[in-house]
């Protein structure tokens, strides 16, 4: 009873939203929206998102940005954290450290931001990619599980005539199923629900991302104004505003919600990595 509880505390907001975006202006400016079930269903909202052109373009940047993203971090973590878990590394103590530094401590927006123009990263696609090679949170995990293979298997691919490289392709990569699903998880959410970086770092509109449309769509005080400059440029009213807003919240939560079950037997046995020891 208590996990049916908290999985309808969780499910419930999401079946308002959709309950708000399909009752459209009318069911929510007139109080029809219920604990379950629609009075009336109005698809309005939706025809207007799904008529737009800045809503595919958005989508298919996020859509991109996540593949492109996942791919490239999880390869990226993946090699630095087999690099660290070397007995042989010299210094991994320090790289360790300034890692986990990292994690807590950082230069500030302003810096960052600094770097970013002097790197040319600003109004780029790529600079999505590149700000996300690397998390220590995840570079730890990749650490913990490369450090519990045997070290049989390295040493007889040693005496067969591998180098390190061979080996993290051939022996560690096919064995880390578990933990590249958990990390891949972990990238291609983050990616997906990413908008900060779209909205202060990007000022090409072909170049925003799909959170980053919703994040200005839900701002309050630039909500009417915003959807009056990506829509057809009718004056919208505030309840025909929340519709619009909810059903782009759907559209947006759609497709990683859907990816979430093919690995979530991965990701569960990822996060187990090092809680048992034999």
């Amino acid at each position: 009873m208590v996990l049916a509880l908290f999985a309808i505390s969780v499910l419930y907001p999401i079946w308002y939203s959709f309950l708000f975006s399909v009752e459209g202006f009318s069911g929510t400016a007139t109080g029809l929206v219920k604990w379950f079930v629609p009075r009336q269903i109005n698809w309005w909202s939706y025809g207007v998102i799904l008529r737009e052109d800045t809503i595919y373009w958005a989508l298919g940047v996020t859509t991109a940005r996540t593949l492109l993203g996942t791919l490239c971090s999880v390869s990226f973590t993946a090699l630095f954290g087999y690099a660290l878990s070397r007995k042989k590394l010299y210094f991994k103590r320090f790289y360790r450290m300034v890692g986990v530094i990292t994690m807590y401590f950082s230069g500030g927006l302003i810096p960052f931001y600094l770097t970013l123009s002097f790197l040319g990263l600003l109004n780029t696609f790529h600079m999505y990619i590149i700000i996300n090679l690397l998390s220590m949170f995840n570079t730890i995990l990749f650490i913990t599980f490369f450090s519990e293979l045997p070290d049989a298997l390295e040493e007889s691919a040693y005496i067969d005539g591998a180098n390190d490289f061979y080996i993290f392709i051939r022996i560690a990569i096919p064995l880390s199923t578990p933990v590249l699903a958990t990390i891949a998880l972990f990238n291609g959410v983050a990616h997906w629900n990413s908008w900060f970086d779209a909205a202060y770092f990007i000022n090409d509109s072909k170049l925003q991302t799909l959170q980053a449309v919703l994040w200005r769509l839900i701002s309050e005080s630039r909500a009417i104004q915003e959807l009056n400059r990506y829509t057809t440029g009718v004056r919208r009213t505030q309840s025909q505003v929340d519709a619009m807003k909810f059903a782009t919240m759907m559209i947006s939560i759609v497709p990683i919600t859907l990816a979430y079950p093919f690995l979530q037997r991965y990701f569960i046995k990822g996060m187990m990595i090092g809680s048992i020891k034999s």
